[in-house]
């Protein structure tokens, strides 16, 4: 044979070779292709999920309860708001007043002037005006402990249709005091309804515990309560609290809160 007949032969050999490298090559490169363009479609996937959780907590973040649903979204621990709801509670927690080891106030109201408590329930407001002149001693304790925010969310644990109401003990069950105790007043005034009178364990045991009579006399109680305030608005508010339904010791089968009392002074 001879040599441009050998030369022959083997590219005839080599050109199979190379078709089958070039082939390969090609479905190589079609593959890592295909991969790049799927990877590519992730990411931009990825990214539309990200915008969509943006939009939904900035919604979150606008998001303003009305009075209806307040209690609703502050119970879902979900949203941001939630969680600076319960960051706020565990400051006011740490800095909340000890209801049972309160100091003795030290005399601060005037006798000459007009002081109004504003009984703030879950029921409605109740205004009474206290009487500074006749018992000063028991509406200055009142309004140091009103002041103090000791009443806060304290409940009426005792309730008797066409009797009384009685509310502000910090143990909420009529047995705690604020860890001190005062004496007694004398007013001639009859407990009558509307009257507002400090309860006790006996004389000279006056502490936080009040009750605002809801029958037309008690003349059993007389002398034996100091006599400190009457009740001049929302006596309507009374009249719906001494009507809820009671259960053991008269007390509410639902509670009755103080959200807050004030004092305005004329």
């Amino acid at each position: 044979m001879t040599k441009n007949q050998d030369s022959t032969q083997q590219a005839q050999n080599i050109t199979p070779i190379i078709i089958l490298a070039i082939t390969i090559a090609g479905l190589i490169f079609l593959f890592f292709s295909r991969g790049s363009e799927s990877q590519t479609q992730d990411i931009d996937l990825r990214g539309e999920i990200s915008t969509l959780d943006e939009a939904s907590l900035e919604n979150d973040l606008e998001f303003m309860p009305d009075s209806n649903s307040q209690s609703s979204y502050q119970e879902n621990e979900t949203t941001p708001q939630t969680s600076i709801d319960q960051d706020t509670n565990q400051s006011e927690q740490t800095t909340m007043i000890n209801k049972t080891q309160m100091p003795k106030p030290e005399m601060t109201i005037s006798q000459s002037q007009q002081y109004i408590a504003k009984i703030d329930t879950n029921f409605g407001l109740i205004t009474a005006e206290l009487f500074a002149q006749e018992t000063p001693v028991t509406v200055n304790n009142f309004v140091y402990l009103a002041q103090a925010g000791f009443f806060d969310d304290l409940i009426f644990h005792r309730v008797i249709n066409d009797f009384m109401i009685q509310g502000g003990c910090p143990l909420g069950n009529g047995t705690g005091n604020p860890g001190y105790q005062f004496q007694d007043e004398s007013n001639p005034q009859p407990l009558v309804k509307g009257s507002l009178a400090m309860a006790n364990s006996g004389p000279n045991t006056n502490g936080s515990q009040f009750f605002i009579v809801t029958a037309d006399s008690t003349p059993w109680l007389d002398g034996l309560h100091t006599h400190f305030g009457k009740v001049i608005e929302g006596m309507d508010v009374v009249e719906q609290i001494e009507s809820v339904q009671t259960g053991a010791n008269d007390r509410p089968t639902q509670p009755v809160v103080i959200r807050t009392i004030s004092i305005e002074t004329n």
